[in-house]
């Protein structure tokens, strides 16, 4: 939540300077990942070729809060746990808003594309699907590794459901 928070004063500067550079050179694809909300690419939707690749699925996370609400009762204060389903609420409106107006939504599995289209109603034709992790012995990378070290940079945080297991 916190980082979510962060993110929204830069990602409107962000979003002028996107939108800039399209004009002078336009874009084949913006491709959004980790979040699924546009936040301030927003205004830009129409003009720009949005393609989302989110990491979290709200609905999916609200139903999942919802089902264990019981455990977490036990653990858990009352104002964090409504908190929590407002706030999953509210991302899950968005989510569905934005989803609608990218050109398309990659997702992390035929399973995940399933949920966003059943939560969302986003049609099956606007979802494409690449796996993680990705598979070593099949791709080019392996043949460029004369030793059996391999250095990883990963431009992004890793939090919770993208942990180190993925990389």
């Amino acid at each position: 939540i916190a980082a979510f928070v962060k993110r929204l004063s830069s990602s409107a500067r962000m979003a002028r300077d996107v939108m800039s550079q399209h004009e002078i050179r336009p874009y084949d694809v913006v491709l959004q990942f980790s979040q699924g909300e546009l936040v301030a690419l927003k205004p830009f939707a129409k003009k720009l070729p949005i393609i989302l690749y989110p990491c979290v699925h709200a609905a999916g996370e609200l139903s999942w809060c919802r089902a264990e609400e019981h455990l977490a009762k036990k653990c858990e204060a009352w104002w964090w746990r409504k908190f929590r389903l407002i706030y999953l609420g509210y991302r899950s409106r968005l989510q569905k808003r934005d989803y609608h107006l990218a050109l398309g939504v990659i997702g992390m599995s035929r399973r995940f594309n399933r949920l966003v289209e059943t939560d969302y109603r986003l049609n099956a034709k606007r979802q494409g699907v690449v796996y993680h992790p990705i598979d070593y012995d099949q791709t080019s990378a392996q043949k460029r590794v004369d030793e059996k070290r391999v250095k990883l940079l990963f431009c992004g945080r890793i939090s919770v459901r993208k942990g180190l297991e993925v990389l």
